[in-house]
């Protein structure tokens, strides 16, 4: 659980800081990758979630056959 919240806060920190950036430079092209990189961090997240998600299911189901 530790995990989920301090990956949640150090990707909201960085949404906030980058964002804020790509915000006062007002050019289109580093918004644009800006966005696309923070899109890609969000999605690395909910993988690494999914991933997590499916180990703990695994090492539940080995703890109950033994």
């Amino acid at each position: 659980m530790f995990k989920i919240l301090a990956t949640l806060f150090g990707a909201l920190c960085a949404i906030i800081y980058v964002g804020f950036f790509a915000y006062k430079v007002d050019k289109l092209p580093l918004i644009i990758i800006v966005a696309a990189c923070l899109g890609l961090m969000v999605y690395s997240f909910y993988d690494d979630l999914r991933n997590d998600r499916t180990i703990a299911q695994i090492r539940a189901e080995n703890d109950k056959s033994q």
